[in-house]
């Protein structure tokens, strides 16, 4: 980026740039529903993706998991490109009852690692009902949670 800005390239800035903001950004909850014993997510980002990881971390900072999202390439939906995951109640029994927040790391076509970022959860967007041990909510920022505490 500095050697753009020194050769005075202004697009070749602003695309390295919106680039940078495309794996950095949060991707977006446009989906949550129940599935199976667990929850699934659609989730958007703003740019195409190679690979994304969806993080759960409890509020102490000290139990976290990790988990694959499944990128599709060829599904777009106003402008955003659509992603799924899903996550088993087994899969939660390692955090116990607590409350967990959802992060999303993505990576783009080349390479490029964005940095962690809370996954947002915008007005309007159906949750499940509460499942048995796990309640998945919107918290006042916005952001994804799930409250495995009842």
């Amino acid at each position: 980026l500095t050697a753009l800005i020194h050769q005075q390239d202004l697009d070749a800035i602003l695309a390295t740039v919106k680039k940078r903001e495309s794996v950095n950004g949060p991707m977006e909850t446009v989906e949550a529903r129940a599935s199976g014993d667990g929850v699934s997510f659609r989730l958007s980002s703003l740019a195409p993706l190679s690979s994304a990881d969806l993080v759960l971390k409890n509020r102490t900072g000290t139990k976290q998991k990790t988990f694959d999202v499944e990128v599709d390439g060829s599904a777009v939906d106003s402008g955003r490109n659509l992603h799924t995951v899903s996550i088993s109640a087994d899969d939660l029994k390692a955090f116990g009852k607590e409350i967990i927040d959802v992060w999303t790391v993505a990576r783009d076509a080349a390479g490029q690692e964005g940095a962690p970022a809370r996954t947002t959860c915008p007005a309007g967007v159906a949750l499940p009902p509460p499942l048995p041990g796990i309640r998945v909510y919107a918290t006042v920022h916005g952001s994804l949670s799930l409250d495995l505490r009842k």
